[in-house]
């Protein structure tokens, strides 16, 4: 690449120079590159990326259409995300993370609680926890709920009992706007 500096002949080039280089300007500055080669299809993971971005510009696109969840993407935007649609692109290309699931006291009673910490770069919308059996069978399935001072701690009230606790496990799933989802789960 070779950046092209005072050429009164150059000012204002772009585009395609013979079979083997060509102008463009990035940034304010005048440069000649290389063409590059032809092109024989996407890699297996330029495929999962490319279908990634219209996932997200589908999603984006849809979000004009809802004016509430227009209107808290619209919040959001900075200098690099300038515009709504930016700012939903993004929250659809990020899953949430589920970091931990805090099960210390649960001894398999009804009432006890599990506490779960959740985010996403944008907002977690729903956790729902699962406890399975040892042998993978569901004892019981529901939403946790956001605690009000706490955004990103979610708290799940047990309903059913567990007696036999050895090798429960506990499943969370948290999913976000875009209903991206992310899983964690821990055994007991």
């Amino acid at each position: 690449m070779a950046i092209i500096k005072n050429n009164a002949l150059l000012k204002g080039a772009s585009g395609k120079l013979g079979e083997t280089h060509s102008y463009r300007t990035v940034r304010g500055q005048l440069q000649m590159v290389n063409l590059p080669s032809e092109r024989k299809g996407l890699s297996p993971a330029q495929q999962v990326t490319v279908s990634r971005f219209v996932k997200a510009s589908r999603f984006a696109n849809g979000v004009k259409n809802n004016p509430a969840v227009l209107a808290e993407y619209q919040k959001r935007t900075t200098t690099k995300l300038f515009s709504a649609y930016l700012v939903a692109v993004k929250d659809s290309m990020t899953s949430p993370v589920v970091h931990y699931i805090k099960a210390d006291d649960y001894t398999g009673k009804i009432g006890e609680t599990i506490t779960i910490k959740a985010t996403d770069d944008f907002k977690v919308v729903r956790v729902t926890v699962t406890i399975l059996n040892s042998k993978g069978k569901t004892i019981e399935r529901g939403d946790a709920t956001r605690m009000l001072r706490k955004p990103t701690i979610w708290k799940y009230q047990t309903t059913v009992a567990n007696p036999k606790l050895k090798g429960t496990v506990i499943r969370v799933k948290a999913v976000d706007i875009p209903e991206n989802e992310s899983e964690l789960e821990i055994t007991v």
